[in-house]
């Protein structure tokens, strides 16, 4: 089985995962990045052995002890990362479906352990699984067409949704909250990490714009509940110390969607990134008693659990 991991530089990812720097690749049709949220964070944080085996610590602990038969899939998965740690992890008998809408980032999933890749995005995965019919294909399979697989049509057990809720539309919520509780089986677990809409991070004012425009999860727990299914939320911070250059840098790559060019345009990333130049402390000393950025990455954990049958 393949268990590549991701390479040490930042930022687009090349065929095998890896992070690879220079100019973010954009699906002309969908204009989805083909960069991996997780890889391409943990790639610019200097201290990503720290993070990343904190972010599958988090994964771990909020989903619980999980059976090796459990049914498990990650919406908006990218290139399978977390999906393979899960499998590997679990030791499940049946592999990860990892769901994501970029072809690119499915193909390179299907080259990890225990991952099936399905062509979609998480809204129509998870309004195809619950519906009566699929909108590809024929028999008793979901997915959409052109997808990498498809897969049987079934309820999860375990289901991650790791920074990809915002791309759920507050439109689409009416249908998609109990659809997504259709989805997941009795005693099943739904696990949401996301970001709240107030950040730490030195961004500049109008990255902090794009940052509340992203995340406008107001009244999400409302709808959750509303669903069916039990709620807990917590915050989980994660401290990143970070050189000044190292950050500009990875802001001028637009690793995030925040900073794409949809809501930055060239013009308005070369002023920000002037201001912050200009407004953020100089790094002081070297190594390990270097004085550097410092902030808490703030994730918003939802732990969503449907009930037992009665």
């Amino acid at each position: 089985a393949n268990n590549k991991r991701g390479k040490s530089s930042p930022w687009t990812m090349d065929e095998d995962g890896g992070a690879q720097p220079g100019e973010i690749k954009y699906n002309a049709e969908s204009g989805v990045p083909f960069w991996n949220q997780h890889n391409a964070t943990t790639k610019i944080f200097p201290d990503a052995r720290r993070y990343d085996p904190w972010c599958l610590q988090q994964i771990l602990r909020h989903f619980g002890p999980t059976p090796v038969t459990a049914r498990v899939a990650d919406l908006g998965g990218g290139t399978g990362n977390h999906a393979e740690d899960l499998f590997v992890a679990w030791q499940l008998e049946q592999p990860v479906v990892n769901v994501d809408p970029a072809e690119g980032q499915c193909a390179v999933a299907a080259k990890r352990q225990g991952v099936k890749p399905v062509v979609a995005g998480a809204y129509e995965f998870v309004r195809s699984l619950a519906a009566d019919t699929t909108p590809a294909g024929s028999g008793d399979t979901a997915g959409t067409a052109g997808s990498t697989t498809s897969i049987p049509r079934q309820q999860f057990d375990r289901m991650l949704a790791k920074e990809m809720i915002h791309f759920i539309t507050r439109e689409q919520w009416p249908d998609f909250w109990p659809d997504l509780y259709r989805v997941c089986a009795p005693n099943g677990v739904v696990l949401i990490m996301g970001r709240p809409c107030e950040t730490q991070m030195p961004f500049s004012r109008g990255m902090q714009e794009t940052w509340r425009r992203l995340w406008p999860l107001a009244g999400m727990e409302d709808a959750i509940r509303a669903a069916g299914f039990n709620l807990h939320v917590e915050a989980a911070p994660f401290h990143v110390r970070m050189a000044k250059r190292d950050w500009l840098s990875a802001l001028q790559s637009r690793f995030w969607s925040n900073l794409c060019p949809e809501y930055l345009s060239d013009e308005q990333m070369a002023r920000d990134i002037a201001e912050l130049e200009a407004s953020l402390p100089d790094d002081v000393g070297e190594g390990e008693t270097a004085k550097l950025l410092e902030w808490d990455d703030v994730f918003t954990i939802y732990v969503l659990t449907r009930p037992p049958e009665r």
